[in-house]
């Protein structure tokens, strides 16, 4: 299933691919999905950042079997950073050297109050790809 956040005339919304329409969604975190009876065609279509997650975290050094030296690291990082497909990323000049990485992004369903190895997947909402930008100072 391909889900999205499009701009429509109502507002941003969530929807779902079907038959070449994006069909849009009552409530995308729910755990059984519904349908508000409005599409939005394919063509024209603004996609949107997926979330607007309260949490965004980054981790590093995540390889399997601990082929890394360094341990796995968490941080923070700004939700004001997110960017929707296709927007420019402004960059100062001078301020260091920038990174530009293809990651893997996990966006959570629900608060993961009980979460263990075991019921992660319970959690996920979906996937997407990121492009991680960020810079040396």
């Amino acid at each position: 299933m391909r889900l999205a956040r499009i701009q429509t005339a109502a507002g941003p919304r969530h929807a779902v691919l079907r038959n070449g329409e994006w069909h849009h969604l009552e409530d995308p975190f729910a755990k059984v999905i519904s349908f508000t009876g409005q599409v939005t065609p394919v063509e024209g279509a603004k996609l949107l950042v997926p979330v607007r997650p309260s949490v965004l975290i980054g981790m590093s050094h995540n390889r399997p079997g601990n082929e890394h030296p360094l341990p796995v690291q968490a941080w923070h990082k700004s939700v004001h950073t997110l960017a929707n497909p296709g927007d420019r990323i402004k960059m100062t000049q001078d301020v260091g050297e920038v990174h530009v990485e293809g990651e893997l992004a996990v966006v959570i369903r629900r608060r993961t109050t009980g979460l263990t190895a075991e019921n992660a997947t319970d959690y996920v909402l979906g996937y997407t790809i990121a492009n991680d930008v960020t810079r040396d100072c």
